[in-house]
């Protein structure tokens, strides 16, 4: 994948950080990835992957340095991917996985208003719909 810099669908969350956009020509959208930076540090990163199986929906995956946890970052940086899925992208459903010992990610897709779907091999699976996203 190559970095591309000032992209014009680069999101800007606040002052100092900003998601940047990865592109990788052989998946038009099959994948989004996106830089996650604190300035111009990068700090993590954050993806839609979209279904194979239905076109309107996909999966959120977020990545942040530890450096950075519990400060509010994947929240924001998720708040705004999804917004940005259900507004540009016209996605209905997004869908998020995650270890059952990851607390702290139980805590983030709740107060995001996903819906606990399933548990299965120590995952929890979980979806939003845009019908019911404020």
């Amino acid at each position: 994948m190559k970095f591309v810099g000032n992209f014009s669908d680069d999101i800007f969350l606040n002052q100092s950080l900003k998601l940047s956009i990865q592109l990788n020509k052989r998946l038009p959208f099959e994948r989004l990835t996106y830089c996650i930076f604190n300035n111009d540090r990068r700090i993590g990163i954050t993806s839609l992957i979209r279904s194979k199986q239905i076109n309107k929906h996909c999966e959120i995956g977020t990545i942040i340095h530890r450096s950075f946890l519990n400060l509010g970052v994947a929240r924001e940086v998720m708040e705004k991917l999804i917004h940005y899925a259900f507004s540009k992208l016209e996605i209905e459903r997004i869908y998020a996985r995650f270890s059952y010992a990851n607390k702290a990610a139980n805590k983030l897709v709740q107060k995001l208003g996903f819906n606990i779907d399933a548990q299965e091999n120590g995952l929890h699976y979980c979806y939003i719909d845009m019908k019911r996203y404020p």
